[in-house]
């Protein structure tokens, strides 16, 4: 960054024939030494049309200051809460958070925003590669996620943690959490795992950092955002370099929140008084919502994958329904089907699109055409599910649901989905074979 600047600066001096500054600016190897802030820095590069680009011995070096500024605090040096830094020989932030102010916000990703928008999986169309084992074949496919949340951390960059790895992430976006909370709903600000229901907006206080090359491409489909280049494959660390070069504290965090106390504490007292809640997103009921549509879209996939490959003509029917079944086909159905699911209609709306029409009614009547004379089931309920299922694929059920399909078996107590639910011990079953990686 500092290249391009002196490179901008001379050039100036020199159509002013100022050859005395030409030679001052030459032997500079701080940014303030020229006379500059960072984000001065920032915006004299922008105005002159000059790509940013952040190297790797800035990040090395302006991580080497934050280490010494650590250290100085912590041998008892509390007055000095600000360190020369070797980039812009400026300041290392090490002042106590004392409003939503001082706290910034990182999200890091493989896919670079668009529309000054960080989109979530669900509304960007993110597609998770799924795959199922049927007739001893193993088929891929792909369907659609179901995660409506966008996740980030506060005043630092999340690395690996129990809930993945962010290490190789190609882009980090970085904006201010009062800018966050105008313009994106906040449903948890815990320190580690901030998240979001629905996409972000980015404004103009807002950085997108992006590999070398790849910035041109990224400010036209982001006019308002500061986009920034590094050098490197992954964006590890230069968030963080970034958060302290534009004045904010860094802070290090682990699964639970910042590894410092007092920050922690102080950073809850901050979010207690914006009235946020800090609850884990894996317990949420957020996360409930994301997985069960996630269940939705997968058994459209999976249901559309046997129709498109014909596996019913190829594989024998008791093998399918057990080889299905052996991979939690019912329990992803049963989850959809129970009385309470926010998701049924959407279930039943996404199989109408690939021409497959189901219904609680036609469950129930699976059901029934099952009772021996006694009342008991000749088959096993899951076996009745996922039978009727494949029935639907090949166009043997032939009922469209409706409002008032709906109003009925709400009249009956949905006596279908409750003999559905009855017969599982379990409704969310998480999928070895699923690729689920989640974003910060």
């Amino acid at each position: 960054m500092i290249k391009e600047l002196k490179e901008v600066l001379k050039k100036e001096a020199e159509l002013n024939g100022d050859m005395e500054k030409v030679n001052l600016i030459e032997v500079a190897t701080t940014i303030s030494y020229l006379g500059y802030t960072f984000t001065e820095a920032i915006k004299k590069l922008k105005e002159a049309g000059v790509t940013i680009i952040l190297t790797e011995e800035e990040k090395e070096r302006r991580f080497e200051e934050i280490k010494k500024a650590h250290k100085t605090i912590e041998e008892g040096f509390d007055n000095a809460v600000f360190y020369d830094n070797g980039l812009t020989n400026g300041k290392v932030n090490m002042k106590s958070f004392e409003s939503t102010s001082d706290i910034i916000m990182v999200h890091k990703t493989d896919y670079a925003p668009k529309n000054d928008r960080i989109e979530s999986r669900y509304s960007g169309g993110v597609l998770h590669d799924c795959s199922v084992i049927l007739g001893g074949e193993k088929y891929d496919f792909t369907c659609k996620s179901g995660r409506d949340t966008v996740h980030l951390s506060a005043n630092h960059e999340v690395g690996a943690n129990n809930g993945g790895n962010w290490n190789k992430m190609k882009y980090a976006v970085i904006i201010p959490f009062d800018d966050l909370k105008k313009y994106s709903k906040i449903e948890s600000a815990n320190s580690v795992d901030t998240y979001t229901r629905g996409a972000v907006k980015l404004t103009e206080n807002s950085y997108i950092l992006c590999p070398k090359g790849e910035s041109g491409a990224i400010q036209k489909e982001n006019p308002t955002v500061t986009v920034i280049e590094y050098e490197g494959e992954f964006v590890q660390g230069y968030a963080n370099m970034l958060i302290s070069e534009l004045g904010y504290k860094l802070e290090f965090g682990n699964d639970y929140g910042f590894n410092d106390s007092k920050q922690a504490n102080k950073y809850f007292d901050i979010m207690k008084n914006e009235g946020l809640t800090m609850q884990s997103h894996f317990w949420s009921e957020d996360k409930e919502r994301e997985t069960e549509l996630g269940f939705v879209y997968q058994i459209v996939s999976l249901m559309k994958l046997i129709s498109d490959k014909q596996l019913i003509e190829k594989i024998d029917r008791e093998q399918l329904i057990a080889d299905l079944n052996s991979q939690y086909f019912f329990e992803l159905v049963n989850s959809v089907f129970r009385n309470d699911s926010p998701y049924y209609n959407e279930f039943i709306e996404e199989l109408k699109k690939i021409g497959i029409n189901i219904s609680l009614e036609g469950i129930k009547n699976a059901f029934e055409s099952h009772k021996d004379e006694d009342g008991c089931l000749d088959m096993p309920y899951e076996s009745i599910v996922t039978s009727y299922m494949l029935d639907a694929i090949i166009g043997r059920n032939k009922e469209i649901i409706t409002a008032k399909d709906i109003a009925e078996a709400d009249k009956d107590n949905n006596t279908a989905s409750s003999e559905i639910y009855k017969a599982s011990n379990h409704l969310y079953i998480h999928k070895e074979h699923e690729k689920h990686i989640e974003e910060q």
